[in-house]
């Protein structure tokens, strides 16, 4: 899914639990899943499927494996890639 050396930040939340920030992902499937909510306090995010008024909304797409077809993350910007954790590993 993504190398060590493409990892920028661990500090991210979701409702799903732990996420990483990588810079790029590999041998992924990209769905368009409209906007999703980001709360950024520092190096944290907290990004949830469910919009909040107070929350800053971002342009995504989910990842989903290409092997599996589980979902792993999303995709927030070019060089933004987030993979939920426990999906991952």
């Amino acid at each position: 899914m993504a190398t060590c050396s493409d990892l920028k930040n661990i500090g991210i939340q979701s409702r799903l639990g732990n996420c990483f920030h990588f810079k790029k992902c590999y041998n992924i499937l990209e769905h368009d899943s409209g906007r999703v909510r980001v709360l950024k306090y520092g190096y944290v995010q907290d990004i949830d499927d469910e919009p909040l008024d107070d929350m800053e909304a971002v342009e995504c797409k989910k990842l989903f494996c290409k092997v599996c077809n589980n979902f792993m993350g999303w995709k927030l910007k070019i060089d933004k890639y987030v993979l939920i954790k426990k999906r991952i590993i």
